[in-house]
């Protein structure tokens, strides 16, 4: 520890009463203040608060515009911020904007900014930002993969698909800095859940055009979120730090977040128990013993999220329903729940989950038969569809890397087996397995979808037949389309509802995707993590979270 002499400023040289050199009362005060100089030298300085979360792929980017999976969007969530934003308990919260209104027909919304907003360099953000930014992207050179989320706006889906090439007949407007006006092709109650997709995010038009494609990357990028990107390490790490512009900076606990990339489920549970984590995703295998070892760090959270098979429905024999509906019947969701991976999901057979008010699934006609009834009828279909002990059905069954992954569709490639189907599990890397779902190149593909806002539209707006990216099974129904599209029109949520529950109705009938399991989320949250909630749309913003001492 420094002594007095090392710190002399700090020493008393206070003269004695009655004048003199007072060498007493100088030991004096130097040995009254002793203890008190100890405390402050030794009490350590507070530590920067770090949360260190794990999640599963390198992201592909961290452009709002230029990347659709779950990873990427949470760091950008963490990196800018929309006219709205999901709380903690996954409820639609103002963001920029503090207040907003929908006009009595439904087609416009009207989104008031808060004031003296900022990008993270300081300059100001405005009304204007928003409108550039949204018509980036549904521009076609921008190619974004998420542009139909879009679509809703009046103007959209003509200028993504090139008929249009005017950016101005796009319905969004800034008639002053403050505000922002959206136009809809149709009502829509569901805007505001919209606005805070990172889809609808703003991005900074001055990096962007000055850096092109690397705009994105550390140095060049400009946000407006609770947090700034400071470096990025591929295959590692990206790691963030505290924006001091942000409108909300005061709220914000952490000093900083670290990314980590961990594409094994075990050496994220590792780096958990070794404290290299604070959040940390794993492995659903896992859950049964960890429930045991520690309950109270373990989150098995139900979320609105369904695992499903895509069928090919355009490439033969998948093309033939009755094909699709015995690959359906044969799957026996309850023993993959029970015995394959047994972590707290709910078996499926039907695409929307349980848990969105006022919606009660339509199921399948064939869902309460047992299992041999079911398997039977099964074969009868494919026996129709000239396929038997002659002539085996072959399956190419793909799936992203995961040893989770692997177990299920080892256990429906078994089923289906036993039913005299041959089928082929082939496990892909994560970027490569999406770039061939997105051009309908595999047979049969494990995925899931996780709602972007608790409502059913954001599962069966998959398979609308206007989709070009999320559809998938590229599957194409006139009267399905149009029951959505009726159902967008509708203010009143009951009837809506109820249009809607047609729709998967259909979807039920026609088997274009094989729904498998509703999924929870296993994740091991740390004691010291303050801020944290389970809630079905796995929304837990950084800035939202602290870390106790």
């Amino acid at each position: 520890m420094p002594t007095l002499r090392a710190i002399p400023h700090l020493t008393p040289t206070l003269s004695a009463p009655g004048g003199g050199e007072g060498g007493q009362w100088h030991r004096l005060c130097r040995l009254a203040l002793l203890p008190v100089l100890c405390l402050l030298l030794a009490a350590p300085a507070a530590a920067e608060q770090i949360l260190h979360r794990g999640h599963h792929d390198e992201p592909e980017s961290l452009d709002p515009h230029k990347s659709d999976g779950a990873q990427e969007m949470s760091i950008e969530d963490d990196l800018f911020e929309g006219l709205t934003r999901l709380d903690s308990h996954g409820k639609v919260v103002p963001g920029v904007a503090s207040a907003w209104e929908m006009s009595p027909d439904g087609l416009a919304w009207t989104f008031h900014l808060r004031p003296g907003l900022l990008w993270s360099d300081g300059s100001p953000l405005t009304a204007e930002d928003f409108v550039w930014s949204m018509r980036r992207a549904v521009d076609p050179a921008t190619a974004s993969p998420v542009a139909e989320v879009l679509y809703p706006i009046a103007g959209a889906k003509a200028l993504n698909e090139g008929t249009v090439k005017d950016p101005a007949t796009l319905g969004v407007a800034a008639p002053d800095p403050a505000t922002v006006v959206i136009r809809l092709e149709r009502p829509n109650t569901l805007v505001p859940s919209i606005m805070a997709l990172t889809e609808t995010l703003p991005v900074p038009r001055r990096a962007i055009e000055a850096h092109g494609e690397s705009w994105a990357r550390p140095g060049h990028m400009i946000s407006n979120g609770a947090f700034i990107l400071d470096a990025w390490r591929p295959q590692l790490d990206v790691t963030l730090k505290r924006n001091p512009h942000y409108w909300d900076a005061a709220s914000v606990a952490l000093d900083g977040v670290r990314w980590q990339t961990v594409e094994d489920e075990q050496t994220s549970l590792r780096l958990y128990r070794s404290g290299e984590l604070d959040i940390a995703w794993i492995s659903p295998r896992d859950v049964p013993r960890l429930r045991t070892e520690m309950p109270a760090e373990l989150h098995t959270d139900t979320t609105l999220r369904c695992d499903f098979l895509a069928v090919n429905t355009r490439l033969p024999p998948f093309d033939d329903l009755r094909v699709r509906r015995a690959l359906s019947m044969i799957i026996d969701r309850d023993t993959l729940a029970a015995k394959v991976n047994a972590h707290g999901q709910k078996p499926a057979v039907s695409l929307v989950p349980p848990g969105i008010e006022g919606y009660a699934q339509p199921l399948p006609d064939w869902a309460a038969k047992p299992m041999p009834e079911r398997i039977a009828e099964a074969e009868e279909l494919l026996a129709e569809a000239g396929f038997g002990p002659q002539n085996r059905l072959h399956v190419d069954l793909s799936y992203p890397t995961s040893e989770t992954d692997r177990l299920t569709m080892l256990a429906v490639a078994a089923m289906w087996r036993a039913a005299g189907i041959d089928a082929d599990p082939d496990n892909q890397e994560m970027q490569v397995f999406n770039a061939a779902l997105r051009d309908h190149q595999e047979q049969i593909a494990f995925t899931d979808w996780i709602a972007d806002y608790a409502d059913p539209s954001t599962f069966l707006s998959l398979l609308d037949s206007r989709s070009v990216q999320e559809n998938t099974p590229d599957y194409r129904n006139p009267e399905y389309d149009a029951l959505l599209d009726k159902a967008a029109g509708i203010l009143d949520r009951a009837a809506r509802m109820a249009v809607l529950q047609e729709a998967e109705a259909i979807v039920n009938r026609d088997a274009p995707i094989i729904p498998i399991a509703f999924e929870t989320r296993p994740l091991l949250v740390s004691p010291r993590v303050r801020g944290y909630v389970g809630n079905p749309l796995e929304s837990n913003l950084s800035r939202d979270l602290s870390l106790a001492q």
